[in-house]
């Protein structure tokens, strides 16, 4: 184990040079940019691919477009990280389509679906409580990642619908940082803008997801990824939600 945390380490440090250049990312797969801090870098994939294969990655897995972590991060998963996922598959939710998610979502929470802005989920933060924000469209849940029985770090999970499916957050931060880590996630949702894509490549700093894959261009492909503890009950409810829902709709 000290082995491979060692090699992700020297992964790090050899990216460095070709990610340390932060700002917005584009995404020609959902039509969609974001803006992430500029202390920030996308994490080079072979690096988060040694930390999958540290963890066992396997049946309980999800295909990830970016990921991204401070750039003083090394491991980059060793403080506060996200990755992002697009799903295109099924298209655009309809208004109906996610009034009937909420629901769905409700029943299997055991909870009422509060309404509320993201950004106050800075000021109001309850676990396995989903909430929804009707004018940007996003779904949040925060749950604990367990491992052997002891909380190690929380996970925010947001669903952004947009125009052309959805894209979807995964926040996290060991628990003692969490708080501290909130502003900066609310900041990449907020900066999130669906549409126009194409009108920001002619940056240089752009990190540009591959049109025909859904996956950055310097990897190729799109990468599984594992979600480990507590925080998967939460990953899958909220899967199974939405595909049964597109299921029943399309």
């Amino acid at each position: 184990m000290k082995s491979t945390i060692f090699l992700i380490a020297l992964l790090t440090v050899a990216a460095l040079p070709l990610t340390g250049q932060a700002g917005t990312y584009v995404s020609l797969t959902g039509d969609f940019y974001f803006e992430y801090p500029s202390e920030w870098m996308q994490v080079d994939n072979r690096v988060v691919d040694a930390h999958l294969l540290a963890n066992q990655a396997g049946k309980s897995t999800l295909e990830y477009e970016a990921a991204f972590s401070p750039v003083s991060s090394v491991p980059f998963f060793s403080g506060a990280y996200f990755i992002m996922t697009v799903d295109t598959t099924g298209g655009a939710f309809t208004q109906a389509e996610i009034d009937s998610t909420l629901r769905d979502m409700s029943q299997k929470f055991g909870t009422d679906i509060r309404y509320f802005p993201v950004a106050d989920l800075l000021a109001d933060m309850k676990s396995n409580s989903p909430s929804y924000d009707a004018q940007t469209k996003t779904i949040t849940v925060v749950s604990d990642i367990t491992e052997r029985g002891e909380v190690i770090k929380k996970l925010l999970l947001a669903v952004r619908f947009h125009d052309k499916g959805l894209a979807t957050f995964y926040f996290y931060a060991p628990v003692a940082a969490f708080g501290e880590a909130l502003p900066i996630f609310n900041g990449v949702l907020a900066s999130f803008h669906a549409g126009d894509a194409e009108q920001m490549l002619p940056k240089e700093t752009l990190k540009v997801a591959d049109i025909e894959t859904g996956a950055p261009a310097e990897a190729g492909k799109r990468r599984p990824y594992m979600f480990w503890g507590g925080g998967v009950v939460i990953v899958l409810i909220v899967a199974m939600v939405l595909r049964r829902r597109r299921r029943q709709n399309r």
